[in-house]
């Protein structure tokens, strides 16, 4: 059987908390206090944080027919390629973190807060980096990456390339089942994060179209050259063959029909 609390028990309870908060008045005002002035003192030294995300979904290259059309394809001679295969989903999470893709990202070009350049100028510019050569030992206030790339140049990217990779991204496969993978790029500045993670994005995709076309193209220019070289085949075989012909015009022989009749059959193949 519970038992039932009075009125006059809950009026005891609350006089009793009151005055346990009232005693320590002063101690809980302190701590109220010290706490607003650490979360206002976290909020004004940290350095400001933004976050792009783009997701997109990658095709799956379970395809037992088009495999089987490629391995009978290839038996003839023919290179179709198999660029689903290479760039599956655990291949683009690795290639979206290699050197080549943040490379030729960074010097894209981006307008950020109306000011055109390259996306690695932006990065410099946001990270304070351009008077400051405690991270590499050189000085580059005066160094323009839209000049040719010397050495010093190809180490100030890759130094820029580790510190993107550890502190600024992030790549995760969301469903395994529907080959979903969210990029993210993380920065002080908002327009540098969506404009990083859109040119990675575009850097690969058009990774993705070359290496495909480049085994299309590599497909034509072999179909071209058997077609080249059967339509001499033909031409010659036809010469022969009028040659042939005008000389059984008149004198009608066994040898002489037989020869025409073979090239006519080469013409006709």
């Amino acid at each position: 059987m519970s038992k039932e609390i009075t009125l006059k028990e809950v009026i005891y309870k609350y006089q009793q908390y009151k005055h346990e908060i009232y005693k320590n008045k002063i101690r809980i005002i302190l701590s109220a206090i010290l706490f607003c002035v650490s979360a206002f003192l976290i909020g004004f030294f940290s350095e400001n944080s933004y976050k792009a995300d783009i997701t997109f979904v990658v095709q799956s290259n379970e395809s037992s027919v088009a495999s089987g059309l490629a391995g009978a394809a290839s038996m003839f001679g023919f290179n179709v390629g198999n660029a689903e295969g290479t760039y599956n989903q655990a291949n683009i999470i690795e290639l979206f973190s290699s050197r080549n893709i943040i490379k030729s990202s960074l010097l894209s070009n981006a307008t950020i807060e109306n000011k055109d350049g390259l996306l690695i100028d932006h990065y410099i510019d946001i990270k304070d980096l351009r008077e400051s050569n405690s991270w590499i030992d050189a000085d580059i206030s005066t160094i323009s990456f839209s000049e040719k790339i010397t050495l010093t140049h190809d180490s100030i990217i890759t130094v820029l390339w580790q510190q993107i990779i550890e502190d600024n991204f992030s790549i995760n496969l969301n469903s395994s089942d529907a080959s979903i993978i969210t990029l993210s790029i993380t920065s002080p500045n908002q327009y540098f994060s969506k404009s990083l993670v859109e040119s990675m994005v575009d850097k690969m995709s058009k990774s993705y179209i070359n290496y495909h076309t480049r085994n299309s193209r590599s497909t034509l220019d072999f179909l071209q050259e058997r077609s080249d070289s059967v339509y001499n085949e033909l031409e010659y075989a036809e010469e022969e063959y009028a040659k042939i012909k005008d000389i059984n015009q008149r004198i009608v022989k066994a040898s002489g029909r037989l020869k025409e009749i073979r090239l006519m059959r080469q013409v006709e193949v």
